[in-house]
């Protein structure tokens, strides 16, 4: 899934450089207190990113690449993960999927292998690549009105993994743009459900210097975590 996410950035480059958004993830899962996380986010093609997350609790997160810095002001903590893939941006993927044509599955091997049009609605069914069938599903995609409305990924077996369902479009310069995306995952003992919901889009706007120049203040200690 994670290099399905970065060749999703590979796609969408040519349209717009830059995204900065206010967000909020509101996260359900069996056994567990509801999770609500907000806050605003700066991001640059093809890995940088930016979050000022404003609550529960107040971090600063930078993504760059294959280094993941994350800040809290008030307890004067940061860390520092490296790790061995670039990082995929989180918050943002749902939305980059949504612009491209083919949820950037061809680019990973996989091959349309059926389709139906029933009025405005296409749906369509993607294998994955022979060498992975026996550890990947295939992927269904439907679009309506040549807007992607869900994405479902299956398991190997055929049996549903996971259903995102994109929801509440916007016009944000030339493209149209989902305002809340909706993630289900589990089985008949275990379910999450995630709900993005974007608001304050702007496209290929400047990004501060203030903040594509961040560093941790002197005096904080930064630990080093290897991924």
């Amino acid at each position: 899934m994670i290099a399905l996410l970065l060749s999703l950035l590979v796609a969408v480059s040519s349209g717009f450089q830059t995204i900065s958004m206010d967000f909020q993830r509101i996260t359900n899962e069996t056994g567990k207190p509801q999770e609500s996380v907000s806050g605003h986010l700066y991001f640059q093609q093809p890995f940088w990113m930016y979050v000022d997350v404003t609550s529960p609790v107040h971090q600063i997160m930078l993504n760059q690449k294959r280094q993941l810095l994350i800040y809290y002001p008030e307890s004067q903590k940061a860390f520092r993960i490296r790790t061995k893939k670039d990082n995929p941006p989180i918050f943002v993927q749902g939305l980059l999927a949504s612009l491209s044509e083919d949820y950037g599955l061809e680019k990973m091997g996989y091959k349309l292998t059926g389709h139906k049009i029933r009025g405005d609605t296409l749906v369509t069914t993607w294998s994955p690549p022979p060498d992975k069938a026996k550890v990947l599903g295939a992927f269904v995609l439907k679009i309506v009105e040549n807007r992607l409305v869900l994405a479902q990924t299956q398991t190997a077996n055929g049996q549903t993994k996971t259903v995102s369902r994109y929801l509440n479009y916007a016009k944000i310069g030339r493209f149209w743009l989902p305002l809340k995306i909706v993630t289900e995952t589990g089985d008949a003992w275990h379910q999450k459900k995630e709900i993005l919901i974007y608001k304050n889009i702007r496209l290929n706007n400047p990004i501060p210097d203030s903040l594509l120049q961040f560093s941790i203040p002197e005096g904080v200690t930064v630990k080093d975590v290897q991924w």
